[in-house]
């Protein structure tokens, strides 16, 4: 269960709806967030563990779960840094167990956007936040792939952590 953790806010956006986020209606400032789409999700052991170690390092702005959808195949693309295309994208729609090209998919790596679920520091999101209030692109709204784009200019990683796993339920 990701709901109730202390220290954790959870904050749900869209895929339908260009994957805008809603702010939290106060800042965070303690602690970490946790963004997802997916609504009705089961973490397996150690989920928020496992995101909290990636996120605990000073190099690493977001670190991004592995998430399967209810008919468990992953439900996004893993876009590998520094690797150019097609070799980059390879495992959207792998069914569980199955570990794709050069096992990319149960390697922690440095990847270029986000997946379906990805946690940050709060401190870091609050900064994000006031960036974004400053900058005019609000006629857009905050979208998670403006958020992975801030932190990359950063100077920080988003990293793929594939042993932080989350199941969409039905």
């Amino acid at each position: 269960n990701i709901h109730g953790q202390k220290g954790i806010k959870v904050v749900y956006y869209d895929k339908a709806c260009n994957n805008i986020v809603t702010f939290p209606k106060k800042d965070v400032t303690d602690g970490y967030v946790l963004f997802t789409c997916v609504r009705r999700g089961r973490a397996e052991r150690g989920f928020l563990e496992e995101l909290k170690s990636v996120c605990d390092r000073p190099e690493v702005g977001l670190a991004c779960a592995r998430v399967y959808d209810s008919r468990g195949r992953l439900s996004h693309e893993v876009e590998m840094a520094g690797v150019r295309s097609p070799f980059s994208l390879s495992v959207k729609g792998l069914r569980r167990g199955y570990l794709g090209y050069f096992h990319r998919a149960c390697l922690q790596q440095e990847i270029l956007g986000i997946t379906d679920c990805f946690f940050m520091r709060a401190e870091l999101f609050s900064r994000l936040a006031r960036l974004y209030r400053e900058e005019s692109c609000k006629e857009t709204g905050l979208t998670v792939d403006w958020l992975a784009e801030k932190v990359r200019s950063m100077g920080f990683w988003v990293v793929y952590d594939p042993w932080a796993v989350l199941n969409e339920g039905k």
